[in-house]
């Protein structure tokens, strides 16, 4: 809790390692928690001190009371699991911080509770039903789900919000959770969020998460370096280029039609509010893109070839890319799909098509040049630094990841391919996460050594380190390989065995055996 706290203070990186089983969780908690109580409760001293007519101009009535307009730092605490965040959760509503608010971010598939959204198949006709039914209001619980928030919570004993209550408190008061959610997050002084919400920045902007001037933590956080880098890698199919083809070219069909006053579709008047000149554009741009890409992996004999990294940007400015035209881009795609999304096919297999089609197409164009970058010299700089920390590799002849996004293509075929963009270095993610102005980073875990490897992978300077030894002596340590069952079945997790249900029967009678067998528990 200490070192936590020197961490806050001094707005200093942390590496902090104590055993498993040492109250890691709840320290954290506790020691940020006490910390922004005490920052919050030192900010309205000077504010008094300075002129106590000023206080009810500089703090606000929110639904945790007086709250100070000067943005505090809101506490981030990821886990690799929403289990783990759950666990977190009540480990909080223990504790004499309790009344701080705090909720889970979760996903849809977790949250929603509207029937005609959870009885479908996937994440992602659940997303893009929900987006359909919101942006016509013509869902029950997303209707002035923030007032109900306000009213409800208002007169709330308790403050901190998993996953379980934010569904009963939506049932019962006919809102929305996600959204909830999503509302309370806000105002919230400490939020609950897997890795990837933090670290991956096109979840991030799904999410309006702004982490500026927040506290980041990741709890267990052994896993950090591979999470950083896989939030920076991207890949892109070439059946996601045919898709998005086909769908330009009927809407350039229907936007004529339109011009013509022949069209007889519903959507005229969405259709109407599309600028013709961008889609052409963006159109031309992902001809061209698939073209170069599609020529790049087609040279190649090999039906997997490593490339070298610098070719990838010399096919996006071969395609006419530019730091200058990127954002237009973007921002056309965008609009596409909540075209996709408001046309009522959103939950189809072709809508989830081009939705999906579309989202691939955008992320992989901006993993490879970030939001951030926006000038040529800014674009050079992170253009050398990605070719010290990439690798580029492709694959041919792969058959589509899932028939629901390959609606146009159910025939895999050897000219298909797939094209990955893998981050060789957690230091990328990282640093991209410092850059957005965070209050500081911690990351604890039961196992973080060899600690000044760790901190060399990650490339950035923890000025605050611990390592706790465990309380358990070695002289109280006995290990012990237990190979095979009481019936004689050989305890092996090797990939041949992983359909053996004989094994699996086998492996959980043993733990039911040593679990009788040890006294006092286990952890």
């Amino acid at each position: 809790m200490k070192s936590i706290i020197q961490c806050l203070q001094q707005k200093s990186n942390g590496l902090l390692e104590s055993p498993t089983g040492t109250g890691k969780t709840l320290c954290i908690l506790c020691a940020t928690l006490g910390w922004l109580d005490h920052k919050r409760l030192d900010s309205l001293r000077q504010l008094v001190d300075t002129n106590g007519k000023q206080l009810l101009s500089s703090a606000t009535k929110t639904l945790n009371g007086w709250q100070l307009k000067d943005q505090m730092p809101q506490i981030l605490y990821s886990s690799r699991t929403h289990s783990q965040l759950s666990q977190a959760c009540k480990e909080l509503k223990r504790t004499s911080y309790k009344s701080f608010k705090s909720v889970v971010i979760g996903s849809r598939e977790q949250l929603c509770i509207n029937p005609d959204v959870t009885k479908l198949d996937t994440m992602s006709a659940k997303n893009q039903t929900c987006r359909y039914k919101t942006a016509r209001n013509m869902c029950q619980y997303y209707r002035n789900y923030e007032q109900k928030v306000e009213r409800s919570l208002e007169y709330s004993a308790g403050q901190v919000f998993d996953i379980e209550d934010l569904v009963r408190f939506g049932k019962s008061n006919t809102c929305c959770p996600y959204y909830a959610a999503h509302y309370i997050q806000k105002s919230a002084s400490l939020v609950f969020m897997p890795y990837n919400y933090v670290l991956d920045p096109n979840i991030r902007h799904r999410n309006k998460l702004d982490v500026k001037h927040s506290v980041v933590i990741f709890d267990e956080g052994h896993n950090i370096e591979r999470m950083c880098e896989e939030s920076v890698s991207t890949e892109l199919r070439s059946h996601s280029f045919a898709v998005v083809i086909k769908y330009m070219d009927q809407l350039l069909e229907k936007l004529r039609d339109l011009n013509e006053n022949k069209y007889e579709g519903s959507d005229d008047k969405e259709l109407s509010e599309l600028d013709v000149v961008a889609v052409v554009k963006l159109k031309n741009f992902v001809c061209d893109l698939e073209m170069a890409m599609d020529s790049m992996v087609k040279s190649e004999k090999s039906l997997k070839i490593t490339h070298q990294t610098p070719v990838i940007f010399s096919i996006l400015e071969k395609a006419g890319l530019e730091v200058q035209t990127i954002q237009a881009l973007m921002k056309t795609m965008d609009e596409l799909v909540m075209l996709i999304t408001s046309s009522g096919e959103s939950g189809s297999p072709q809508g989830m098509a081009m939705s999906a089609a579309f989202n691939s197409l955008k992320e992989f164009v901006e993993k490879l040049i970030p939001i951030g970058v926006t000038t040529a010299e800014a674009y050079q700089s992170h253009k050398e630094d990605f070719i010290k920390k990439y690798k580029i590799f492709s694959e041919k002849g792969v058959e589509a990841e899932d028939d629901k996004t390959n609606f146009w293509n159910k025939q895999s075929s050897p000219d298909s391919w797939i094209l990955h963009v893998w981050c060789m270095s957690p230091s990328v993610g990282a640093k991209a996460l410092l850059d957005l102005g965070i209050h500081n980073m911690v990351i604890t875990s039961g196992t973080l050594a060899p600690i000044n490897s760790f901190e060399a992978e990650m490339d950035i300077k923890f000025n605050v380190k611990l390592q706790n030894n465990h309380i358990i002596g070695d002289n109280q340590l006995s290990i012990i390989n237990i190979c095979q069952s009481r019936d004689k079945v050989v305890l092996t997790s090797k990939y041949d065995n992983r359909d053996n249900m004989e094994y699996y029967r086998a492996l959980g009678q043993t733990l039911i055996e040593i679990l009788r067998a040890v006294p006092k528990g286990v952890l």
